[in-house]
């Protein structure tokens, strides 16, 4: 596993010898902060860290956190800006959580410009309890003062588009 992590964490490590190392992990015995530091350091090819924030909520975010919680694991991510977040509120097509009335979905691209063939655009959902506004979700992920209630709001669930990043090459 060690071996593994230094793969992955090696910044010219290429992008077929990374995902082979992702493919091989097993379930998550590293530290969050592991994914946060390659995913918020510029001097990480995109991809590599696009596929960070990838693994970094596949192996450390669950559904029943609050946007607090998620806030502190993605470590004022510098990967994130407000023109990567949407909400969504009507459908068009499949996305990976459930639609409610009641809560919030949004879309997170994630180096939403790095052309890739069929996944040109890496998308994280998130359903979040209760109506929230898009400008306060942003704020509470990127760890800034918002008001109890957004920061106490749950994730009911999240998905990944592509769902697996690991396999997105294949």
């Amino acid at each position: 596993m060690d071996t593994l992590l230094a793969t992955i964490a090696d910044p010219r490590t290429s992008r077929d010898a990374l995902v082979q190392a992702l493919r091989q992990l097993g379930p998550a015995t590293e530290p969050a902060s592991f994914w946060t530091t390659i995913a918020n350091r510029a001097d990480y090819g995109p991809d590599q860290r696009r596929r960070a924030v990838f693994e970094l909520f596949k192996r450390h975010v669950t559904a029943g956190q609050t946007l607090g919680q998620l806030a502190s694991l993605l470590d004022h991510p510098t990967w994130l800006s407000a023109a990567d977040v949407s909400v969504v509120d009507r459908l068009g097509g499949k996305i990976p959580v459930g639609w409610s009335a009641a809560d919030t979905i949004f879309a997170v691209a994630v180096f939403r410009d790095l052309p890739d063939g069929r996944y040109a655009h890496w998308t994280i959902y998130l359903k979040v309890s209760g109506k929230i506004d898009r400008d306060s979700f942003v704020r509470a992920l990127l760890g800034e003062p918002v008001p109890e209630a957004v920061r106490d709001a749950r994730l009911l669930e999240f998905g990944l588009s592509p769902p697996d990043p690991a396999s997105a090459d294949d």
